[in-house]
């Protein structure tokens, strides 16, 4: 998961009031939320990958799959356009590093 972009050990760069810092402009009288957690931010940010909306990381399924396991299906699947967006694996990967670094930091504490 290291790449060019970021530091290869994040939760040294990073605390957790950094990443809960990161906000959406809510509606006017809304408090700020974090952006991970706005339900369907996925959908939302991707309209031409998820043209329904739907199969989204936060859809209920059966079994569970971990961040790391839906992204690489994604990239991996035989639908060539979440390989083809690059925006949408860099956001991936952001994703996934930064819920990793607060489950880790929630661990240590």
């Amino acid at each position: 998961m290291d790449s060019c972009l970021q530091p290869v050990d994040l939760f040294n760069e990073l605390s957790v009031e950094d990443i809960e810092s990161i906000s959406i402009v809510p509606a006017e009288g809304n408090k700020p939320a974090s952006l991970f957690h706005e339900p369907l931010i996925e959908a939302k940010s991707f309209p031409s990958l998820f043209l329904n909306g739907d199969h989204t990381y936060d859809a209920v399924r059966d079994d569970s799959i971990s961040r790391c396991d839906y992204y690489k299906a994604r990239i991996f699947s035989a639908d060539p356009r979440f390989a083809a967006n690059t925006s949408h694996i860099f956001v991936a990967k952001y994703a996934y590093e930064c819920k990793k670094i607060t489950f880790e930091h929630i661990n240590k504490s």
